[in-house]
Order: structure tokens, then sequence, then C-alpha cells
């Protein structure tokens, strides 16, 4: 599936990375991470998730700040956060 991200709300604060990850432990994503510096996404926020486990799988992320950015909350928000992934 492909996807991207973008970035709101906070992410002028300082430098953060942004890893996907999925209820799938088979997904794999690429990439997996992204830098947010000073509220730009470094690249395109261009990615793809390949599930592994048929099944409703859904995508999150989490946000971990770095060079001493203040701590920042957030969470995935798409209009499809969960896939009906099915055999072929």
């Amino acid at each position: 599936m492909p996807g991207s991200i973008s970035v709101a709300c906070g992410f002028d604060q300082g430098s953060y990375t942004v890893t996907l990850s999925s209820t799938d432990p088979g997904a794999t994503f690429s990439p997996k991470t992204f830098l947010v510096n000073f509220g730009r996404v470094v690249g395109n926020g261009v990615f793809a998730v390949t599930f592994s486990t048929v099944g409703v799988q859904s995508v999150s992320t989490t946000i971990t700040s770095n060079m001493g950015s203040p701590p920042l909350r957030g969470h995935f928000v798409s209009p499809a956060n969960e896939f009906n992934v099915v055999s072929r």
C-alpha cells in the first residue's frame, strides 16, 4: 500500500524522528523512518507498506525527539488507518 506523511501542530519546535509500525509483525515499510526538522518532513514523505499477515491490520507512528527538542505527542491520522489484508 502506498502512503505519505505530513506533519502539523508542534513539530515546529525542533527535530523529530517519526517511525512507522503496524499491527502486522511481518509488515515492511520503505522507508520506515522520517526526519522532521522544524515543521518540515525531510524528503517527500512518501512510503510503502507491505503487509504479510491476513486480517485487519493498522499503521501507527512513534515520535522521538532529537537533539534536545521538546517531547511531542502525536499520532497517525489517516482516512484509511485499517486495512483488510487478504490472501491472493
